[in-house]
């Protein structure tokens, strides 16, 4: 890799975890206000079951939701908000890993 491809990979490295970690902690109160209001907070605190990421079954079945859109069934009006706010900054930080690649990948190419 040259240079100017290893100074975006860091660079964008860097905002993109500026970005991206406070979007997982904002998820991760999201959980727990869902688990809360369902009566589920055993279900969202328990350790068993972990994927990869370190998501429970419950977590993931959140995700999941926020990803199609399926949070809009909740009954409670400030849930349904805060899920748009949250799903909202998960497409932009799946997208923002998605550039960050492809411009580290693009610097690497223009720099040969």
């Amino acid at each position: 890799m040259d240079n100017v491809a290893v100074i975006v990979l860091v660079v964008g490295g860097i905002a993109y975890a500026a970005y991206a970690i406070p979007v997982i902690f904002q998820f991760l109160a999201y959980c727990e206000r869902v688990a809360a209001a369902s009566g589920r907070t055993k279900e969202n605190a328990s350790l068993i079951n972990q994927d990869d990421g370190g998501l429970n079954t419950f977590q993931c079945e959140q995700f999941c939701m926020l990803r199609s859109g399926e949070f809009m069934n909740f009954g409670d009006s400030a849930l349904i908000n805060l899920g748009a706010i949250v799903a909202r900054k998960l497409k932009v930080s799946f997208w923002g890993a998605v550039l960050l690649i492809l411009s580290a990948a693009a610097a690497d190419i223009c720099a040969k």
